[in-house]
């Protein structure tokens, strides 16, 4: 994975085992209470971590003094698989709409499966599966969002209510489980045994073959540690595995700025 961000554009590069999927510029577009946003800074890198087991980067872009858009991008050394996420937080709003456009290389070809929300980009011999773990899984299942080609891109768009929206994309490009049976959801999470809305902090669960994929991002600082899953945390950000007995084995967790 290779990611610019000096300007008011991210530029990125994502090869699978050699073989080129992703190339060119991240895109987004914003729109608070019908109104189209533009971001008025660059980006800025607020978060950087590497270990044996990933690498992860955020970066953040303003849109105003009360509106900005944090970018995850993980890149996992064991697992073959990324994960491209924006969290936008915009306190006040009343309802928000967002598009994240990924570039697919040249000469991958992009199917998207008939029951499912899931994608396939396939180049050579090799094949990355997509998972928009956000939207619900089944297309029979009504949703405000969309997961589509459109232009040579990936097209990934959200609605949502109130001041906070996150819209994570995972790849995944494993050989193991290039047809293995896959299945993801949105998860509750609560504090204090409340429900915490989406917009204020979100859980997903992605579970590919046997291995099982945990995220959690929090849109506002806590009161007291959130529970996602059976899981504890005052983290702002947590990626990590599921094992066989439902336990979350944390791969990367970010502090509360």
């Amino acid at each position: 994975m290779t990611v610019a961000y000096r300007s008011r554009h991210v530029e990125f590069d994502l090869s699978a085992r050699g073989t080129a999927l992703l190339a060119g510029t991240l895109e987004c577009g914003l729109i608070i209470d019908g109104a189209a946003q533009a971001p008025s800074g660059d980006w800025q890198s607020v978060c950087w971590y590497a270990d044996d087991d990933c690498d992860y980067l955020e970066l953040r872009c303003c849109v105003s003094d009360s509106v900005w858009i944090d970018r995850q991008m993980l890149l996992s050394r064991r697992s073959h698989l990324t994960m491209i996420a924006d969290a936008v937080v915009a306190r006040g709003a009343a309802t928000l709409e967002y598009r994240m456009s990924l570039p697919v290389s040249e000469g991958v070809k992009v199917k998207f499966d008939s029951a499912t929300r899931e994608c396939r980009l396939e180049a050579k011999s090799r094949r990355a599966r997509v998972y928009p773990v956000a939207l619900p899984q089944d297309r029979v299942s009504g949703t405000p969002g969309s997961f589509q080609e459109r232009g040579g891109r990936l097209e990934l768009t959200q609605r949502g209510a109130r001041g906070g929206l996150y819209v994570p994309v995972v790849l995944d490009w494993h050989p193991q489980r290039r047809s293995q049976g896959a299945e993801w959801r949105s998860l509750t999470v609560t504090e204090t045994g409340k429900v915490i809305s989406p917009d204020r902090a979100a859980g997903h669960r992605l579970r590919v073959g046997r291995h099982q994929l945990f995220i959690y991002k929090s849109l506002e600082r806590p009161d007291d540690a959130r529970a996602v899953l059976g899981y504890h945390t005052w983290y702002d950000a947590v990626v990590g595995t599921i094992d066989a007995a439902g336990a979350v084995d944390p791969i990367v967790m970010v502090e509360v700025e």
